[in-house]
C-alpha cells in the first residue's frame, strides 16, 4: 500500500524589532524538497517591496532573506503545495506562515528636551529633563555637553529609562555668572531596533540663567549716630534696584532679616546699639553690608554737687589774695 503524505514546512522568524536591509528567515521541511522558489513566498505584513530569496530550491532546510521591504511589519507565507518531496507529494498540504517581525529603520528622536531648575538661580546643581519618541537605551553622562556662557559645569548622573523622561544633574564648583544649557550629542543611544539617535547634536530649550554676582553696598541717608538723650531712632538708607531688597540687623546679633527703609526703633534701651543693613538680590545673592552704631542716653544728670576740700575753711576769713576748692557730683 503506497501512503500520502504532504511535506510540512516549519517558519523561525528572526528577532524583532530589526533595522536589517535583509532580514533572514529560517524554513525547515520535515523531509528533503524540490521546487522551492521565490515567487512561491510572499509576505502577509504591511511592509511594501518585499522580494523572498531562498538560499536553495531544494532540501530539508533552507534560509530565507526578505530584500527591498519598506518599513513596516514582514510575515513570509509559503504557499500550500508549493514543493515536492522524494515520492512526488506536494506541500505544504495548507500554507505556512511565519511569525510576522517589525522592520524599524527609523532613528530615534528627541521628544522633548528642557531644563527643570529655577531661573535665575545662584545654585551649584542644575537638572534637566530629555524625553525620547521611543524607548532608548545607552543614555549616559558622556552623551550630554554643558554650555552657555558660564564655566565650571560637569554632568554628574543621568536617570530613567525607556523613552523617558531622563533626568540629568549637572554640578558646578563654584558656578559662574552667565547662561547654562546643554546639549545632546547625535547618535548617543539605540531604539530596540538598533537605530542610532537623535540624527543631529539636540540642545535643550532655553537656558538657565546662572547668577552668583552679589549686589552693590547700601548707604545710611539719616539716622543718628554718637550719643542720643531719647529711646527713638529712624534710620533712612537707598541703594536698592528693582531686583534687590534691604536686610536688617541689630545690635550685630541674630538672623538678618528682610527690612525697608525708613526703619525706625522705640522703646530703645539705655547702651550702645547698631543698626546694619545690607542688599540681597532675587536669587539670594547678598552684598556687603554697612553699620551705623549709637548710644542710647536717657538719664538725667547729678543735679548737685557737694564740696570736698576748701582753703581757707569754710567760714573763716583770710588775707590771702587766692583760694582752692575741690567738689564731686559730676556725670
Amino acid at each position: 500500500r503506497v501512503l500520502f503524505r504532504s511535506p510540512t514546512a516549519t517558519w523561525t522568524s528572526p528577532g524583532s524589532p530589526t533595522n536589517a536591509s535583509a532580514p533572514s528567515f529560517g524554513l525547515a521541511f520535515e523531509a528533503a524538497i524540490s521546487g522551492l522558489t521565490s515567487s512561491d513566498i510572499t509576505n502577509t505584513g504591511t511592509a511594501t517591496g518585499c522580494t523572498f530569496n531562498p538560499s536553495a530550491s531544494s532540501g530539508t532546510s533552507v534560509t530565507v532573506a526578505a530584500t527591498g521591504c519598506s518599513e513596516g511589519t514582514v510575515a513570509p507565507r509559503l504557499a500550500a503545495g508549493s514543493v515536492a518531496d522524494a515520492a512526488g507529494n506536494d506541500g505544504p498540504a495548507t500554507r505556512a506562515d511565519a511569525t510576522a517581525i517589525t522592520v524599524d529603520r527609523t532613528p530615534p528622536a528627541v521628544s522633548a528636551f528642557t531644563s527643570t531648575s529655577a531661573t535665575p538661580t545662584n545654585q551649584s546643581t542644575a537638572t534637566f529633563r530629555v524625553t525620547f519618541n521611543s524607548a532608548v537605551t545607552g543614555v549616559a553622562a558622556g552623551d550630554f555637553t554643558p554650555t552657555g556662557t558660564c564655566t565650571g559645569w560637569t554632568v554628574d548622573s543621568v536617570s530613567g529609562s525607556g523613552s523617558g523622561p531622563y533626568v540629568v544633574t549637572l554640578s558646578a564648583s563654584p558656578p559662574t555668572s552667565g547662561t547654562l544649557g546643554l546639549d545632546l550629542a547625535s547618535g548617543a543611544v539605540l531604539d530596540a531596533a538598533t537605530n542610532a539617535g537623535p540624527t543631529a547634536q539636540a540642545s535643550a530649550t532655553g537656558t538657565i540663567t546662572i547668577d552668583v554676582t552679589p549686589p552693590g553696598t547700601p548707604s545710611f541717608t539719616a539716622g543718628p549716630t554718637g550719643d542720643i538723650a531719647v529711646s527713638t531712632a529712624t534710620f533712612t538708607f537707598t541703594g536698592a534696584t528693582a531686583d534687590d531688597h534691604y536686610e536688617c540687623q541689630v545690635d550685630g546679633a541674630g538672623a538678618w532679616a528682610s527690612c525697608a527703609s525708613p526703619r525706625a526703633f522705640t522703646g530703645l534701651s539705655d547702651g550702645a546699639h547698631s543698626l546694619g543693613i545690607r542688599l540681597v538680590d532675587e536669587v539670594g545673592n547678598a552684598g556687603a553690608d554697612v553699620t551705623r552704631s549709637f548710644t542710647v542716653d536717657t538719664a538725667a544728670p547729678i543735679t548737685t554737687a557737694s564740696i570736698t576740700n576748701a582753703s581757707p575753711a569754710g567760714g573763716s576769713s583770710t588775707t590771702a589774695t587766692g583760694a582752692s576748692m575741690t567738689f564731686t557730683g559730676a556725670d
